[in-house]
């Protein structure tokens, strides 16, 4: 089961990277297509919110490591500061002007959390080096 979810959370992990991508695109043919790709940019940016708990949940059954926790817990707090920022345009707009500069960390975020999770749960342990309690018990 742990081997399932150790792989099901990698793949999961490159797909909110790729949904990250997709509002960016979306936001990009609201700029240079047609306005009513706004809706869906912010429709298409709070849906891929869904993953990260998803995500949360396959690194419970996979025992993820801490470091890679670390990363995980980054990526849904960036992500909570991501999609408030828009909703400060009327009070504080120079601070929702962030709202772009921030995707590119979320996407920069969610990539180095989707490389992590591929190295830290599919390495294999070197020659002559006892196994985790945890890797032992994810092998055959």
């Amino acid at each position: 089961m742990r081997k399932i979810a150790r792989y099901a959370y990698i793949a999961v992990a490159w797909l909110a990277l790729a949904g990250f991508l997709g509002t960016i695109y979306m936001a990009g043919m609201a700029v240079f297509a047609n306005r009513s790709y706004w809706e869906i940019h912010k429709a298409f940016g709070y849906a891929v919110g869904y993953i990260v708990p998803i995500t949360i949940v396959l690194g419970l059954l996979a025992w993820i490591p801490r470091r890679l926790t670390a990363w995980l817990v980054t990526l849904l707090l960036f992500y909570m500061f991501h999609t408030t920022l828009p909703e400060l345009k009327q009070d504080l707009p120079w601070i929702a002007a962030l709202h772009p500069v921030s995707a590119v960390i979320l996407v920069w975020i969610g990539l180095t959390h989707a490389r992590r999770a591929g190295k830290l749960l599919l390495e294999r342990p070197a020659a002559g080096v006892a196994p985790t309690p945890i890797e032992s018990a994810s092998q055959p």
